[in-house]
């Protein structure tokens, strides 16, 4: 196995159905891996800005529960619930696309486990939101073993891909295609797709 086996590897990925309240379309991409930390301090690296912003994005806003949020350069929406260090659920707006995403954490066997659902998925867009959203939990990954360049964020903003990440960007797309054709949803729409088809 290659690093980058290693570092997709434990992410587990899959597409299904979940009918959530207020939102018309049905389609959910999970995202679910266990990290060698507590839940307490995977609940700080979600959720403390200072430390999103150094694996993710810049997140600004009324942070708390009725309050909004912004991430730099991407999605915004309303906190919808905020049950610490186990529950964060959020509205997702990005362009023309409302959605909705819940991160849940537990505890389980010496580890913390983070499951991110974006739900309220449209036809489409399923290859392009789990592939928007890959590159983020294994950033976390890293940033949570104290491996993640301090100066990532910064190269990322000015256009500078590191080659590493580059291969995972293409090689989660890859893994995100191959669970959407064995849930019969593939297309590419959205976040992380190539083509508009």
């Amino acid at each position: 196995m290659t690093d980058i086996d290693d570092a997709i590897k434990p992410t587990h990925r899959e597409i299904g159905e979940r009918k959530i309240e207020g939102y018309d379309a049905t389609g959910t991409v999970v995202l679910r891996r266990a990290y060698d930390t507590t839940a307490e301090d995977l609940w700080d690296a979600v959720t403390d800005p200072a430390r999103l912003a150094r694996w993710f994005l810049p997140v600004s806003g009324d942070l708390r529960p009725g309050g909004t949020y912004q991430i730099e350069g991407n999605a915004g929406g309303e906190i919808l619930e905020c049950a610490p260090p186990r529950l964060l659920r959020v509205s997702w707006v990005y362009g023309d696309l409302n959605s909705h995403v819940e991160v849940r954490i537990s505890a389980e066997g010496g580890q913390a486990v983070l499951e991110l659902e974006h739900g309220g998925v449209p036809e489409g867009f399923f290859e392009g939101i789990g592939g928007g959203w890959d590159p983020a939990v294994w950033a976390l990954d890293q940033h949570l073993r104290g491996l993640l360049p301090e100066d990532l964020a910064d190269r990322m903003k000015a256009g500078e891909v590191p080659p590493v990440l580059q291969e995972i960007f293409a090689r989660t797309a890859e893994e995100w295609h191959a669970v959407a054709v064995a849930a019969g949803k593939e297309g590419l729409k959205g976040p992380g797709a190539d083509t508009d088809s």
